[in-house]
């Protein structure tokens, strides 16, 4: 749904001072988790099925966006790296105080391990605090999201896009974001009497190929707080798009089964989130496990096909 009054996220808390980022790790047999510390200015890599060596850890540019990608590591997708160091052990305390004299917030970063055997995992680095993500959809004849992400106690925000030109006669090769103070909520009325010198720019944004979208990143370091619409600018022409908050995806799937009963849960805060996962089913007797999720429905509706195996 539309914030109320105006887009809160800009509205300054304070410093990032003491912060920690956390990237969670559940991918190719590798568990565990990697935290930075903006007070110790330190990072503590505690994880599992790495292998024995020195290997590298990096952050790169965009954060894993969870569900979206068969094979989410890739450059394409998490951008390049910018910053990298190595530990000799799976469990290690490092000192990365060059990375927070480099980046004051960590947030909607990626955070890449390249493990011993050669395998590369990656996780989305997120802010212990509470973080909120906002969402403006453009259509034509640029396409694609403009997501704006803001930590509690961080006076910046984060501009994240995946853009894509859709027109093959008129292509952009990159737009400029402005926002407007406008108390307008509707598109339409905002551009029907828009006034260029009333808008405030905050950066350039890549356009990609129809074929295929290219991502951008923005850090912002303050915003007026009336900001309601994301409006891009064409040279000639303007688009906009209204800001609306990424609301939680919450699915369950409800097992009535063999006298097994009870339900799953899946929460994901937003696309750049983990989905974490509530179990309650009664009268297992320790013999139910693992559990799979499938691509298709039961021929029951509105059910996902969780399977199970009686030991």
């Amino acid at each position: 749904m539309l914030l109320p009054r105006a887009l809160t996220l800009f509205i300054l808390w304070g410093s990032a001072s003491c912060v920690r980022y956390r990237a969670d790790f559940n991918m190719m047999g590798v568990t565990g988790w990697i935290l930075f510390d903006s007070t110790e200015q330190k990072s503590t890599a505690n994880l599992t099925g790495t292998g024995t060596c020195r290997f590298n850890i990096s952050l790169t540019t965009f954060p894993v966006m969870y569900g979206h990608f068969p094979s989410p590591c890739q450059t394409s997708h998490i951008g390049e790296s910018v910053f990298t160091f190595s530990v000799d052990q799976p469990q290690a305390v490092v000192n990365v105080s060059t990375l927070f004299e480099q980046h004051i917030s960590l947030d909607a970063f990626s955070v890449l391990v390249d493990t011993c055997n050669g395998t590369r995992i990656c996780a989305g680095l997120t802010s212990e605090s509470r973080v909120r993500t906002w969402q403006a959809r453009f259509f034509s004849p640029v396409a694609g999201n403009i997501y704006i992400r803001q930590v509690t106690g961080e006076a910046g925000a984060r501009v994240l896009s995946d853009l894509r030109n859709v027109n093959q006669t008129r292509t952009f090769p990159n737009v400029t974001i402005l926002v407007s103070e406008n108390s307008t909520t509707s598109c339409n009325t905002l551009l029907g009497s828009l006034d260029p010198k009333s808008l405030t720019k905050l950066g350039v944004l890549n356009v990609g190929s129809s074929l295929e979208p290219v991502k951008s990143r923005l850090e912002i370091s303050t915003l007026n707080s009336n900001v309601r619409i994301i409006v891009l600018n064409l040279t000639s022409s303007y688009m906009c798009a209204e800001i609306r908050s990424v609301a939680m995806k919450v699915v369950s799937a409800v097992v009535n089964m063999q006298r097994i009963k009870g339900y799953f849960t899946f929460h994901q805060s937003s696309p750049f989130d983990l989905t974490t996962i509530t179990v309650n089913l009664t009268n297992l007797d320790r013999r139910v496990g693992p559990y799979h999720v499938h691509q298709f429905l039961l021929p029951e509706p509105n059910e996902i096909s969780v399977r199970w195996w009686i030991k």
